[in-house]
């Protein structure tokens, strides 16, 4: 056992160091710190280390750059040993030291200084959702959602709104999806959460060393290694071979389903394997990450993936320095069958699924294969690849999913008092 107690800030599990205990400290309020109260949290982290924590070198090494990341996150704190100080707080200053002795012991001593929000007995989260209905070639006008955290409870949408409900089951619970919230550019849910239930349903990015990472101050070492999750969704990239991602969509109760796999090709030539990977947003509701290819030697490509919390699909906009032709579309045809915006595949699969692929914008079906493509040469490609799952019930079907594509939220999250 550890002699110590674990701080489980965010997505970091910390070991508190003995000596340099938790202050809590009381002021007047201020600017910065609203409710007046601060907490200043020390520990270390070593390796070799006790067996229930398994703390290794690469995860020393995450840790030390994503520490780096923490100032101004709203983030949820539970202590093992000193539970009177679980709540949720905002970070306002981080350091981390890593120390290397010749390859036989690693430390990474840290401090964290955090302002404390509340509990979740006093405070709702509150999610601010900006952005209207993308713009589209099919006069469509797609449908508000909202997915909080696996466990929240109280949810409130707006004055007079009654939201249906979309129970999703996932590799790590059931996510809630809330459809159907005002069209308003200004739509604030709250909803009451345990400290202990937030992170519970999180999107994550998992490294090539198998470490979940925190913030987006770092950039991953190996492009063609890593997970991209959301308990509904993963991808993957394709390591080698035919084909660019990899998405697999969890069906309960089998699990996650074989792997399908996607080209992303440009003027007909697969775009390959990724020369960078780096996250653009890394939160608990959503991470957006992006891939940079080269084209012929003298292009340069991106692809940015984006996947929410309670989402089945994962958005994906291409983009390139100079005009051409773009597509998506299965390694091994798949033949599928047209609607307004997107396709899907015509029959179902081994695990019972249908994949579901389309754009905002005007494209070419490829119902072959199973595919579509820009239709005309273009700089840039908006679109969306998920799945419709063999329990899919009203509600939560391929139009569905596609009408929730069309008006994502973008989310800025944190708390308020009741």
């Amino acid at each position: 056992m550890t002699q110590f107690g674990v701080i489980n800030l965010g997505r970091f599990p910390l070991v508190e160091f003995p000596t340099q205990a938790a202050t809590d400290a009381s002021a007047a309020p201020s600017s910065t710190t609203p409710t007046g109260r601060t907490l200043k949290i020390q520990g270390q982290e070593s390796v070799p280390s006790a067996t229930e924590i398994a703390t290794t070198s690469a995860m020393l090494e995450a840790w030390r750059a994503d520490m780096g990341g923490l100032v101004g996150s709203f983030v949820p704190v539970t202590f093992t040993d000193k539970t009177g100080l679980n709540g949720y707080y905002t970070v306002t200053d981080s350091t981390a030291d890593l120390q290397n002795w010749e390859g036989e012991q690693q430390t990474l001593t840290w401090a964290i200084d955090l302002m404390r929000v509340g509990t979740d007995f006093e405070v709702d989260v509150e999610s601010r959702l900006t952005g209207t209905t993308r713009n589209n070639s099919f006069g469509l006008s797609g449908v508000r959602w909202h997915s909080p955290s696996i466990g929240h409870y109280s949810y409130f949408s707006a004055q007079g709104n009654t939201p249906s409900v979309v129970n999703r089951v996932g590799s790590d619970g059931t996510h809630v999806v809330y459809v159907g919230l005002p069209a308003s550019l200004t739509t604030i849910p709250r909803w009451g959460c345990s400290v202990s239930n937030y992170m519970n349903g999180r999107v994550n990015f998992v490294d090539q060393n198998g470490v979940e990472r925190s913030g987006i101050l770092f950039t991953p070492s190996n492009p063609t290694s890593w997970t991209l999750a959301n308990g509904l969704l993963k991808v993957t990239p394709v390591p080698s071979g035919a084909g660019v991602l990899r998405l697999q969509t969890y069906n309960n109760p089998t699990g996650y389903a074989a792997v399908k796999t996607w080209d992303l090709l440009f003027n007909g030539t697969s775009l390959g394997q990724p020369q960078g990977v780096s996250l653009l947003r890394n939160e608990p509701e959503i991470i957006v990450l992006r891939m940079v290819f080269t084209y012929q030697s003298v292009t340069r490509v991106t692809c940015d993936l984006t996947l929410r919390r309670g989402a089945r699909h994962v958005e994906v906009f291409l983009q390139s320095q100079s005009s051409g032709q773009f597509k998506i579309v299965r390694t091994t045809p798949e033949v599928g069958s047209s609607a307004t915006g997107y396709i899907f595949a015509t029959s179902a699969d081994a695990a019972g699924d249908k994949y579901v692929v389309g754009s905002a914008l005007s494209f070419t079906s490829d119902l072959v294969n199973g595919g579509i493509s820009s239709s005309a040469s273009v700089v840039y490609m908006d679109a969306m690849v998920g799945a419709q799952v063999s329990t899919s019930a009203a509600g939560d079907l391929a139009a569905d999913l596609y009408s929730q594509y069309l008006a994502t939220p973008s989310e800025l999250v944190q708390g308020v008092r009741r």
